[in-house]
């Protein structure tokens, strides 16, 4: 059963009061996500997409930080996504006490939970969609606010720092293993000849201020903008 957190569901309030009726309108010099139809596979994948937003900004509100893209053992290897660290952010309790946080994704203790993704990173737009696969990876590298080398950025204050820095991305062209710590570095996805994928034109980023920005070859040079303060 998925209970929702404190501080989740503050951070729906605050988004609600902030945000209001989310209608993705455009951005100077940047182009929002265009109107979908209520019920359309597109309208949920952007409501999955806030969800797990706002869960990254109700992390940040309880721990004073940013969840690290994934942590490590004492040899540096990588542990647990941040994708697992936000679990109780997003309501799912039980799988996150349940998750062993000292051994790695593949190991015999956590490989079940990588048969299983949770509903949140499950993408409509997804298709032939198999158990375990996520299309919601981060940006991770120099510069973007979730950490490679397992640090714990902060937001900054104003918001207007960190409000249009690009904190995910929708990759229907390469989908991970839900709970495996790899994501996407700027420089990896700027060097893709195509944008979009088989499935959809659109690039999809999510912010740091929970908006959801589209991108396709037509206007890539914003998206060079959006991310080449970290990366190029």
């Amino acid at each position: 059963m998925v209970r929702w957190s404190i501080p989740v569901l503050i951070a729906i309030f605050i988004s609600v009061l902030v945000f209001g009726c989310r209608d993705y309108s455009p951005e100077p010099r940047i182009c929002c996500a265009r109107p979908v139809q209520k019920n359309s596979p597109e309208n949920w994948f952007r409501h999955r997409m806030s969800e797990i937003l706002l869960a990254l900004r109700a992390y940040h509100d309880e721990f004073g930080s940013l969840p690290p893209a994934s942590t490590h053992d004492e040899k540096g290897q990588p542990l647990v996504s941040w994708r697992v660290l936000i679990l109780p952010q997003l309501g799912y309790h039980e799988i996150y006490a349940q998750y062993d946080q000292s051994q790695p994704w593949d190991s015999p203790a956590n490989l079940a939970w990588a048969k299983r993704t949770p509903t949140p990173y499950q993408d409509p737009l997804q298709k032939d969609f198999e158990p375990g696969l996520t299309t919601f990876v981060g940006l991770v590298g120099k510069g973007t606010l979730l950490s490679a080398d397992g640090g714990a950025p902060r937001l900054s204050l104003p918001a207007d720092d960190t409000d249009n820095a690009a904190f995910i991305l929708q990759d229907l062209a390469q989908p991970v293993i839900w709970s495996q710590p790899v994501d996407r570095s700027p420089k990896e996805i700027l060097a893709r000849e195509t944008l979009g994928s088989e499935q959809s034109p659109y690039l999809n980023v999510g912010l740091a201020s929970g908006r959801i920005w589209q991108f396709t070859h037509e206007n890539r040079h914003l998206l060079e903008e959006l991310l080449a303060p970290g990366e190029i």
